[in-house]
């Protein structure tokens, strides 16, 4: 109106669809915990992590891979453990992604998704130890210049992608830096660790939901007009 352009005028999409898994109050197979943590897929190919409470967890993995394409990118962070209400966004850029953290001067802000404010009510996921179970994507996603519609959720951290019937991709409880030796396709992995959501002294629940995000979450330019 004043002439000047406000800052969501520079975002690169008007609104998207979002989908989401947030893992809930699990702990480990030696009852550390209780670890709440997001992953998350964007219609544009954008993946990202949040962890609201991890409890400086050193030894998990966080990172992806294509194994078939000899594509694989581990991130770390300088503090070596990962730390509460941190978020993580890996952003395509043609031949692996770039990476913010809200770690970094000037990154992107920690803002937890509520699961139960979306598109419709989110699903619990009835997944035991260290299993999988395979969840349909609400839009088709582009990961390492693949086209997925629907993507294997594991109890322990971390998504893939593709048809294996191995036990090593779809109850892989044993992380590992990257890259591995697995059969998945592809792999997302934001705390792979040998998570249990039955655990029988700490049950925790993993819950899939979905809500569409746009510019204007971010129009007082708190990073840069991109929500």
């Amino acid at each position: 109106e004043n002439g000047v352009a406000d800052p969501c005028e520079f975002c690169g999409f008007v609104q998207q669809k979002r989908f989401s898994v947030t893992y809930e109050g699990l702990y480990t197979y030696n009852n550390q915990g209780p670890m709440t943590f997001q992953m998350m897929l964007y219609q544009d190919g954008r993946i990202s992590f949040q962890y609201q409470r991890v409890h400086q967890i050193a030894e998990a993995t966080i990172g992806m891979e294509a194994p078939g394409d000899e594509f694989s990118q581990q991130y770390t962070f300088g503090e070596i453990n990962v730390q509460d209400d941190t978020t993580l966004i890996f952003t395509p850029n043609g031949e692996g992604f770039d990476v913010e953290s809200s770690r970094d001067v000037g990154g992107p802000p920690f803002e937890w998704a509520n699961p139960d404010v979306g598109d419709g009510d989110p699903t619990t996921l009835e997944l035991g130890d260290d299993t999988s179970t395979v969840v349909l994507l609400p839009f088709p996603f582009n990961f390492q210049g693949r086209i997925y519609t629907d993507v294997h959720v594991a109890s322990n951290g971390y998504f893939w992608f593709g048809d294996s019937d191995s036990q090593q991709a779809s109850a892989a409880w044993e992380n590992r830096d990257l890259p591995t030796d697995r059969p998945w396709e592809g792999f997302i992995g934001g705390l792979w660790m040998d998570l249990n959501p039955v655990n029988q002294n700490h049950p925790g629940t993993v819950r899939v939901s979905q809500d569409t995000v746009q510019c204007g979450q971010d129009c007082v330019d708190i990073w840069g007009g991109y929500a």
